[in-house]
This record gives structure tokens, C-alpha cells and sequence, in this order.
């Protein structure tokens, strides 16, 4: 356990067992994420009485359990949606890459966006209002039968 965080430690054996079954059974890429892992996942551990990482991973791969497994995806997966969720990454997006982009692209004028794992479109919408806000700052922003 670490003594500043209160979380448990998760060893390299454990973390690539934990990666590798995420990986196998939900094709979700844990491989960069063992902070998360083990500060999403230590309090509950505590909370269900385990001591340690591999004890909690050897009753979860042998047993299987549907809620140990569902707490184990609900703790390791973003389940919320809003504007500006991550506002750090919205600031560096509109600081340091449209930047970037709008000199790359100068000339053919072409910008394509992708927006990944997008629930109910909070994210590309936000995208939306950055690109705006940086390519026509103090435009009025219409839609059709708004009147503009």
C-alpha cells in the first residue's frame, strides 16, 4: 500500500494479468492505466475486506462473480458525460493544437474531427464551440430558423 495515497500497490504480475483479462473479455486497453487501476479500484477492495491486489484477482478470474466484475468495468470505465468534462484537455485543444491545425491546414481549409466513445455528444459538441470560438471569435452562432 502506498503511504501517501492510501492505495494499494498493484505488482507488475498482477496489473498485466488485470490489463490482459480486461483486454481479452471487454477489448478495453488498459495497458498505460495502472495509476488508475489501482486508485479506482483500492477503496473498494478495502471496503470488500481484501488486503491486497492478488488476492482480490485470484477470487475474480477463478469465481467470475457478475458483481465483482461489474464493479471492476464501472470503476475502470468514465460513466458521465458533460460539457467541458475535461477542461484542462479543452484548454490545450483550443491553446496548442487548433493553433497548430489551422497553420497546417491554411491552405486547402479542411478539418476533420473524430470524437471517440461519445454517450450522448457533450464532447464533439464542445469540440463544436472551441473550433468556433477559435476560427470566428464574435460571430453570432445561428441555426437554421433562428432568425440570424
Amino acid at each position: 500500500m502506498d503511504i501517501f495515497s492510501h492505495d494499494f500497490t498493484i505488482s507488475d504480475a498482477d496489473f498485466h494479468r488485470l490489463v490482459q483479462f480486461i483486454q481479452q473479455n471487454y477489448g478495453i486497453d488498459l495497458s498505460k492505466k495502472r495509476q488508475l487501476i489501482s486508485s479506482r479500484l483500492s477503496h473498494s477492495l478495502r471496503e470488500l475486506g481484501y488486503k491486497d491486489f492478488r488476492t482480490f484477482l485470484e477470487h475474480l478470474f477463478s469465481t467470475r462473480d457478475p458483481a465483482d466484475l461489474e464493479l471492476v468495468l464501472n470503476k475502470l470505465t468514465t460513466n458521465y458525460t458533460f460539457f467541458l468534462r475535461e477542461q484542462d484537455h479543452f484548454a490545450y485543444f483550443q491553446d496548442k493544437i487548433l493553433p497548430e491545425l489551422s497553420a497546417k491546414h491554411q491552405r486547402d481549409q479542411v478539418l476533420s474531427i473524430w470524437s471517440a466513445g461519445c454517450s450522448s455528444g457533450e464532447e464533439p459538441y464542445t469540440l463544436s464551440i472551441c473550433l468556433k470560438e477559435f476560427l470566428a471569435p464574435g460571430l453570432p452562432v445561428g441555426y437554421p430558423g433562428a432568425g440570424h
